[in-house]
């Protein structure tokens, strides 16, 4: 094809340098008719509509240029050649010769074992009774190569087999080698000052391949986005450190090894420290009650002390580190007080309020909002079976 489209352009070339010339233009340059050979799907007329080309009107190497490209747009077909024919009384007729890609009419999956059968053939989007589009193809083997690497199968392959069933139709099967999940060979951390990375690794389900054959190490996506998302940020919430972020992940592959290493880029923030304690809407149990469910104290502080916080009396300043998953236990325990004294309706909202405090240290303020509500009452007992 692009021999023959040279030698047509360049007789375009010739024909618009004698043209320039004063010399009459060749037949070529005005063809005084337009035939396609090889189609059997799309009529003459619509194919001369889509290049735009008049019989009779000087054309030039663009014109054949945005011709090509309007006929490989509509689909249909997967090779194009342009020719210039000669004809009797020195007339010529451009020549469209068209190759037609095949009909598919059935297309499966192959190989899927360790990732769901089902899944892999979801990630297939080619249409039985089209014809069968390559771009799709290569968009179909990516998005099957991405469900596997989500999986930990980083290294599996996919490719395509087309079997011709005649000339015009075609079967097409993609093959999946899955080979081994990937393993992590290690995880590196930066920007960690206050926790150490052995720490950090230690709270994340992504771990790294061990000594024995139980630590396997495989890397699993969803766990590691998991990780970034809720084990390390909640490791670091514990110590006070609420705010604190994974600017950014990596994974380097080596795909010879079938292993992979992560890097995690994290950004602490400030470490926060326990300020005043307050609660709001509480009816049914005392303020020293409450305060037997509150997780944060000072060795030096007094019941009276703590009553005296409850009842905005005086603020005693806790320097206690702030610990979420401490407090959300105890928020859990006031729920459960309430509903074990029948209030099963009850909602506990913790609020966390940050501010600098005393010396400039970032604090929270924590703060029990309680709506009661009414307390559920038993309409009826039914016993069956006595």
């Amino acid at each position: 094809m692009r021999r023959l489209l040279f030698l047509f352009f360049a007789l375009l070339a010739t024909a618009s340098a004698a043209s320039a010339q004063g010399v009459p233009a060749g037949p070529c340059t005005q063809p005084d008719s337009i035939e396609f050979r090889g189609n059997t799907r799309l009529g003459d007329a619509l194919l001369r509509n889509q290049t735009g080309i008049t019989p009779g009107a000087t054309i030039n190497y663009r014109d054949l240029q945005r011709a090509i490209k309007a006929l490989y747009g509509t689909l249909q077909f997967q090779d194009i050649e342009v020719g210039c024919e000669p004809l009797a009384g020195g007339k010529s007729v451009l020549v469209f010769r068209l190759k037609e890609r095949p009909m598919l009419v059935d297309v499966s999956v192959t190989g899927a074992d360790q990732v769901s059968p089902g899944t892999v053939q979801d990630q297939v989007d080619l249409l039985v009774g089209r014809p069968v589009d390559p771009a799709q193809v290569t968009h179909t083997i990516v998005k099957i190569d991405s469900v596997y690497a989500a999986h930990g199968f980083a290294v599996a392959e996919v490719r395509a087999e087309t079997t011709y069933v005649d000339s015009t139709s075609a079967r097409l099967v993609f093959h999946v080698d899955e080979g081994h999940r990937t393993a992590i060979s290690g995880v590196r951390v930066e920007g960690n000052r206050a926790i150490s990375a052995t720490a950090i690794v230690g709270a994340m389900k992504s771990r790294p391949e061990g000594f024995f054959f139980w630590e396997k190490g495989e890397l699993d996506n969803a766990k590691l986005a998991s990780d970034i998302t809720e084990n390390i940020p909640g490791l670091y919430a514990d110590r006070g450190f609420i705010d604190m972020q994974v600017l950014r992940d990596t994974t380097l592959l080596d795909r010879k090894a079938g292993k992979a290493m992560v890097g995690l880029d994290v950004k602490e923030g400030p470490q926060y420290h326990v300020g005043d304690f307050s609660v709001n809407g509480a009816r049914q149990f005392s303020s020293q009650q409450i305060a037997t469910m509150y997780p944060f104290t000072k060795h030096s502080k007094t019941l009276m002390q703590t009553v005296k916080e409850m009842l905005h009396l005086g603020v005693v300043q806790d320097q206690t580190i702030f610990n979420r998953s401490a407090w959300q236990d105890a928020t859990q325990k006031v729920q459960n007080a309430y509903a074990d004294n029948g209030y099963l309706y009850a909602q506990i909202n913790p609020v966390v309020e940050r501010e600098i405090g005393r010396d400039s240290v970032p604090t929270v303020n924590l703060r029990w909002d309680i709506q009661e509500g009414a307390p559920a009452i038993i309409n009826r007992v039914d016993i069956t079976g006595n």
